[in-house]
């Protein structure tokens, strides 16, 4: 009796430990709800087992985020993605949604469709590991340093920059090791920045051979020539 209770202890363990390694790994999307419009409008980083959190901000107005075509015909979600609709206002302040499936999501708020509205892109988690990304200030650039614990299959990072954190351009590639079992460090300098800029926003693509990308979360970079 003793062995068996063991046994079952050493698999609710593990079992607990897979899920919050399952929790760890998931990123947080925060998108503000305010002044009739969904902040950021877009975002094309999130990878399937990232969860979309929409939070109340201010304002006099209720709100939704809305995603279902059957109530609204102007919403649209992968196939076998579960919709979602939730209120949100100043007694109802946030709403979590999961998302189990790749694709282009749009939604909306349903008393202020079509004008409120919004989307975000979702991809298949690619066979890399990505453990670190900072960006620091030295000598008037912003570095970029990541490390990957693993690769497989992996072709380049993409080095995408933004000013409002909304619409990224790629301005740089670097070759990544391709398959690698063990932690890798790769850097990248900045030097186009503008007096005017007091911020930019920064994320990196890992491109494998195929051409399936998955984003890194955004990192912010605080100018410090501007004026």
């Amino acid at each position: 009796m003793k062995v068996k209770f063991t046994i079952k202890a050493i698999l609710v363990l593990l079992i607990f430990l897979a899920s919050l390694s399952l929790k760890t790994s998931a990123t947080m999307h925060t998108v503000t709800v305010s002044n009739f419009q969904f902040s950021p409008s877009t975002i094309p980083n999130v990878v399937v087992g990232d969860i979309i959190e929409w939070v109340w901000q201010a304002g006099s107005f209720n709100h939704t985020t809305t995603c279902d075509p059957e109530v609204n015909a102007g919403t649209s979600l992968p196939t076998g993605a579960a919709t979602w609709n939730s209120l949100i206002t100043s007694g109802n302040t946030t709403f979590q949604y999961t998302v189990t499936v790749a694709g282009v999501y749009n939604y909306v708020c349903l008393p202020h469709a079509p004008g409120m509205a919004a989307s975000f892109t979702a991809s298949e988690p690619l066979p890399v590991k990505l453990s670190e990304f900072k960006i620091s200030n030295e000598n008037n650039s912003a570095v970029l340093k990541w490390t990957t614990l693993s690769e497989d299959n992996i072709d380049f990072f993409s080095i995408q920059k933004s000013k409002t954190g909304a619409d990224f351009t790629e301005i740089a590639k670097v070759p990544a090791a391709g398959h690698s079992s063990i932690a890798r460090s790769y850097n990248y300098r900045d030097p186009n920045l503008s007096s005017q800029d007091k911020y930019y926003y920064y994320t990196i693509a890992s491109v494998d051979k195929e051409g399936k990308k998955e984003f890194s979360p955004v990192e912010l970079f605080k100018n410090k020539i501007n004026i």
